[in-house]
């Protein structure tokens, strides 16, 4: 018995594909992840104050992307780290 995966026509689709093809598509996926994993960490450790994190939706599951906040120069610090990561 054949089983077909669904797909959901929401926000998922533009945050993490479904498909990867090309080096420039894969770039793009593990940065998505970086900012996932690290956004993560940080959000449930409470290292920096919830006004820092903005909300997106992966599976219909939400998650707390770090996007930094003037009054939080740290969080601001972390995102640079990561964009430096991938110069």
């Amino acid at each position: 018995m054949a089983c077909t995966q669904q797909v959901k026509s929401s926000q998922v689709t533009q945050l993490l594909p479904n498909e990867v093809v090309t080096e420039q598509q894969s770039l793009i996926f593990v940065k998505k992840l970086l900012a996932i994993a690290v956004s993560g960490i940080t959000y449930l450790r409470g290292i920096f104050p919830k006004r820092a994190y903005g909300t997106k939706y992966v599976e219909d599951e939400q998650v707390m992307i770090l996007k930094g906040h003037r009054d939080c120069p740290a969080s601001s610090r972390i995102l640079q780290w990561m964009q430096g990561c991938f110069d």
